[in-house]
């Protein structure tokens, strides 16, 4: 093995074990969104998608939208919610892999929104958008990644076209 090799091999395992301590601190106890099924004349439809793909860990992503559980997503299943029409905070906590994503994003009413969790296009440690993809999939490669902050991952927004062909193919958990 060369320098090169080790080094990165040393990088990566070193941004596993920050990933690991971030999740860890991570887990808080959460109130569920209100009915997601309800109608919201004013209000935004939120889609969030996770694509079933080749994953070397496959993890439950919770999905808290200002603060509150929106729901879990797990690969190959995507939830709707209809929330009112404004700036929402939209959060995924921290985990072993994916360390706390976090955008505040303006939501118009009567539009619809297809919403996947990706690899952190800025990732700075050498391996990280490698490992993203292994545990969360490749998702978010094709789509917008939406401002906000995250240390291995980021929300990508889809046009209406690549999230309602993504949701052809995957279950839907909506509660």
């Amino acid at each position: 093995m060369t320098v090169v090799s080790i080094s990165r091999i040393f990088s990566i395992g070193l941004c596993v074990i920050g990933l690991l301590l971030a999740g860890a601190a991570g887990a808080t106890a959460r109130k569920p969104v209100t009915n997601p099924s309800a109608v919201l004349p004013s209000g935004a439809t939120i889609y969030f998608v996770r694509p079933k793909e080749l994953k070397l860990f496959s993890f439950t992503f919770d999905i808290l939208v200002d603060s509150q559980n929106a729901g879990e997503l797990a690969a190959g299943t995507y939830f709707v919610i209809n929330m009112p029409a404004g700036r929402h905070i939209l959060e995924v906590q921290g985990n072993a892999f994916v360390g706390g994503i976090k955008s505040e994003v303006e939501f118009l009413g009567g539009e619809t929104y297809f919403l996947e969790v990706g690899p952190n296009p800025d990732a700075f440690a050498p391996g990280a958008q490698v490992l993203q993809s292994l545990t969360a999939g490749g998702a978010g490669l094709s789509g917008k990644v939406l401002p906000g902050r995250g240390p291995s991952g980021r929300f990508y927004s889809l046009d209406t076209h690549e999230g309602r062909d993504a949701i052809a193919a995957l279950r839907n958990v909506t509660r």
